[in-house]
């Protein structure tokens, strides 16, 4: 292969939580946990704020509340005794969806009430408990990369990577800010655009198709960019994070991405390989599952789609995605193969060649 045809391949990454665990990003089974309560960074003031410092009740008030998510969510099973259209949840993400629905719907026989005003009753909560979810995640999924020094090994890859990669289109499911961290350690530019906002020619592309915890609206209405949540945080909201948690929301948030959506699709229409990193197109995402398959289906003969979920190619998930994605551009002659390599290890590999390219026993 000479570097003429090296140049004119045209890549696709699709990234999510996978893509981010060697920095220290979390999975959706690590939120809410006791261990996050002690390693996140909730007070991390900047500047010299004196009002700030001086105002300790306020400080551990919020402080405390951060870490109420236990306490909510078990009100929410107290409160489910007496409703039993209200269930219980397995895991984190179970228990945003339930948490976003209730803070969405309203209980009539309660004059309109939302179940989470009668949470806030019950418990006496002074804020909204989705507000507290909200921050929570924000600061979970982005407070690793604060406190992390930009000489840690940890970023290595990720510094290779946005070295070495060209004017590639990376679609992130991921709400925190890695790649833009690691593209300004690499002193490389990349296009973020917002979801009002064209992508731009002649760079990286980095579309956030789950929003960011740097996006918010104003009270217009507008897209802005706000604080990232790893300072002092105060409630009620100013701005509320745009990021697409598990529920009815996700699906609202998701629609002011028409732009971003519409050049993912196209993107991978066109592109040559796809790399799945770190993505399992879980079954909360089925609405962007389907627009993804959907445009592999146009990905001519030839190309190529490498999935990198762990060195375990044989788990459930990593074969059903597999599975999932052969039966749909199988028509195509599309070559599909799951490796076996963490992301950090695949992050550091010449991404021009393919496993057939380099007679790899890892195509069946």
């Amino acid at each position: 292969m000479n570097a003429n045809s090296l140049e004119q391949k045209r890549s696709v990454w699709i990234v999510g939580a996978g893509f981010s665990r060697h920095a220290g990003g979390p999975l959706m089974p690590d939120l809410f946990s006791t261990m996050a309560d002690e390693m996140l960074n909730f007070w991390n003031p900047t500047g010299t704020d004196s009002n700030w410092k001086s105002n300790q009740r306020e400080r551990e008030a919020i402080n405390d509340t951060l870490k109420s998510l236990k306490r909510i969510a078990e009100g929410f099973r107290q409160l489910s005794k007496d409703e039993n259209s209200m269930k219980s949840w397995e895991n984190a993400e179970q228990f945003l969806e339930r948490l976003d629905e209730y803070s969405n719907t309203s209980n009539f026989e309660n004059f309109g009430e939302s179940r989470i005003e009668r949470i806030k009753s019950k418990m006496n909560l002074k804020f909204d408990p989705y507000e507290i979810a909200l921050v929570r995640i924000c600061k979970e999924v982005n407070d690793y990369l604060v406190i992390m020094d930009k000489r840690s090994e940890r970023w290595s890859p990720y510094v290779h990577w946005a070295q070495s990669i060209r004017n590639d289109v990376i679609l992130s499911f991921n709400y925190d800010t890695l790649v833009e961290r690691a593209f300004n350690f690499a002193n490389r530019e990349i296009t973020v655009p917002k979801p009002t906002e064209d992508p731009k020619s002649g760079s990286p592309n980095l579309l956030k198709l789950h929003g960011s915890v740097n996006w918010g609206l104003d009270s217009k209405g507008v897209f802005i960019e706000i604080d990232d949540f790893s300072g002092p945080v105060t409630f009620p909201l100013k701005h509320k994070p745009i990021i697409a948690t598990p529920g009815a929301s996700k699906g609202r948030h998701v629609s002011q991405f028409p732009k971003l959506w519409e050049f993912a699709e196209a993107s991978v229409k066109v592109a040559d390989v796809v790399h799945i990193v770190g993505y399992r197109f879980p079954e909360t995402d089925s609405s962007a599952v389907l627009r993804l398959i959907n445009a592999m289906r146009s990905i001519k003969s030839g190309g190529r789609i490498n999935i990198v979920l762990g060195i375990d190619v044989e788990r459930d998930e990593v074969k059903r995605l597999e599975k999932l994605i052969n039966y749909n551009v199988a028509d195509n002659s599309v070559e599909v193969a799951a490796l076996p390599f963490f992301a950090q290890d695949y992050l550091t590999m010449d991404h021009a060649w393919t496993p057939k390219d380099r007679g790899s026993k890892f195509v069946s």
